[in-house]
Formats: structure tokens, sequence, C-alpha cells
């Protein structure tokens, strides 16, 4: 009898660590690809989700050499055409709707394999809209940490997050958070000796917001603010 109930014991305690350790597992790998709030907007949203698999599938059929430059980032930079917009057919456009610095850490290996001259990375608001600066710092640093041996002959650059204007509608990050957020990358440049690329107060108004004349959402910016991304880059380019 001892011997059985000695058995059932140490059954249900290798059963309650195995539960253990499956909520770890699972809380990390959530974590790992947003939280619980990223992953309840992917599934609410498979709309978005499928649209960013097509076009990432677009991007990695098309080719890259060394002597392009490459704007990578989600819908802020997707949105735009830049070889246009810069008149440098150089400029090839790396964007995805809806992305985030997960995505980012899956594509830009094969993007730098190819050894562009230049990257303008700018990534991170999307995941300001789940997490806090210090999360989205956490996880730009994990990011760089990985690909930092592969930026060779390729100048990385770290752009700012575009500032939000919250008056325009209500938004679950602020400008307070992507400051803290622009203030560590240019801390992270300066650690892995990347060039950087402020933007942020270009773009305000004389409230601290992004100006309204640039948006109708809050977030994404037209084509007057693109003229004020132009001019950055190409004062950017002139300087180095």
């Amino acid at each position: 009898m001892q011997l059985g109930k000695n058995m059932s014991k140490a059954i249900l305690i290798i059963s309650l660590f195995g539960n253990a350790l499956s909520i770890i597992v699972a809380w990390f790998v959530i974590q790992r690809f947003g939280g619980l709030d990223y992953i309840f907007y992917r599934f609410n949203n498979p709309e978005v989700i499928s649209n960013q698999v097509h076009r990432r599938s677009i991007l990695n059929h098309l080719k890259i050499d060394s002597t392009d430059i490459i704007m990578l980032g989600n819908s802020l930079t997707a949105y735009a055409e830049w070889s246009e917009i810069l008149e440098n057919p150089s400029f090839k456009n790396r964007g995805i709707p809806g992305e985030t610095l997960e995505g980012v850490r899956q594509r830009i290996p094969t993007i730098l394999e190819s050894k562009p001259s230049k990257l303008f990375l700018m990534i991170g608001i999307n995941d300001l809209m789940y997490h806090d600066a210090d999360w989205v710092l956490k996880k730009y640093e994990n990011v760089l940490e990985e690909i930092y041996p592969m930026v060779v002959s390729t100048d990385l650059v770290i752009q700012e997050i575009l500032p939000v204007n919250e008056k325009v509608q209500s938004l679950t990050t602020n400008n307070t958070e992507i400051q803290k957020v622009n203030a560590g990358l240019k801390l992270l440049a300066e650690k892995y000796k990347l060039s950087f690329l402020p933007l942020f107060d270009r773009f305000l108004d004389t409230e601290g917001q992004l100006k309204s004349s640039f948006t109708s959402d809050g977030v994404h910016v037209n084509a007057a603010a693109y003229e004020v991304w132009k001019n950055a880059l190409q004062d950017f380019m002139s300087a180095t």
C-alpha cells in the first residue's frame, strides 16, 4: 500500500512539474512573438497576417546587390516609393506593413547576406503598441547582437521612430515612450558602432505631437511628411 501511495505521489509530482514546464515554455514562446496582446491582435486580424506573408514572399524573390540602399521597416517604410521620392534607383523598399522587431529579426540576415551598401532601419512602433520602451529596447538589442557579425560591408543606419499624434486618434502608445526608445537607440548605435539618423524632432508640431498636417490617423504619414524624411536622408547621405 505504502509503495502504491509513493508511486502515486511521484506521478503527481512529475505531472505537476511537466505542466509547470509546459506553461513556462508557452509563456516564453508567447513573449518572444510579442506577448498576449499581440497574439490576440494577430488572431483577430488574419488579413494583416495574410498580407504580410504575401509581401514577404515578393520581397524574398527580389534581388539585392552591393550597390543597393535598403529601406527596412514597417508600414511607414513600406508605403513610400523610395526610389522615386529620392530620384535614386539604388534605393530598394523592404518595408512590410505591420512588421515588428521579431519580423525584422527573421528577415534581416538574408538581406545582409547580399551585402547592400547601406541599410536604413526603422522599426519598433508596432511593438510599442503592445509593450513598454524597456521591452522594445531589449528586443532591439537582441536583434543587433544577432546580426552584428554580419554588418561588415554594409552601413547599418538606425533611424529614430517617428512621433505620433494622440489627438488625431486614441493610441496604445505615446511620444514619451517613443522618446525613451529613441534615446536608447542612440546609445545602442554608439555601443555597436552603427550610424544613427535622428528624425523625431523634424516631424513635431509646437505641442510635441506629430504634425496633424502630416497624418490622417495619428501614426501613418503623407507625402508632405515623406518630403521631410527625404530631406533627412539626403542630408545624411551628403554628410557620409
